[in-house]
């Protein structure tokens, strides 16, 4: 009978064969993600019929999928940390990467809702923004804030 790694003494844990999995999973997530855009951007600019109530429900199914799976990425980003034993202290350098990360993929899930204000589906850029700034928080209160917690507990025992 196997022993699971929770019975297993500490320095006898090995956690990376979950770490590569976990990235193995981060870059499909972002290759899901970019293709996903990709299939939203040629929608909007080379179908003749993009203001039909169907269209703009497949764009709206399209932009959650591309919602979930930045969700998905960034759980992997931060999920991977939970399995190091050890982390460098948190430096100015490092806050300031980190900000503009997140601000970068904030906006990053602005640019289909911008991109359907350009193509004048109004509503459908509206429905899109507040499904975005409704997820923003809670990938924060989900993923970032524990992936913070983590880093100050750590710097707590250093």
């Amino acid at each position: 009978m196997r022993a699971s790694l929770s019975q297993m003494p500490e320095p006898e844990r090995d956690y990376s064969d979950y770490l590569h999995h976990l990235a193995l999973m981060g870059s499909v997530y972002t290759l899901v993600c970019g293709f996903t855009f990709t299939t939203i951007t040629l929608f909007v600019t080379t179908y003749p019929g993009i203001t039909e109530t169907r269209v703009q429900m497949v764009l709206l199914f399209l932009t959650m999928l591309f919602d979930l799976f930045v969700y998905l990425i960034i759980w992997c980003l931060t999920e991977d940390t939970m399995y190091c034993s050890y982390l460098p202290p948190m430096t100015r350098r490092q806050d300031i990467w980190s900000n503009l990360t997140i601000i970068g993929l904030v906006f990053w899930g602005l640019s289909i809702p911008a991109m359907f204000l350009v193509w004048r589906l109004d509503l459908l850029a509206l429905v899109t923004t507040v499904i975005w700034l409704i997820l923003v928080p809670i990938g924060y209160f989900t993923l970032g804030k524990r992936s913070l917690d983590r880093r100050r507990k750590i710097a707590q025992r250093e």
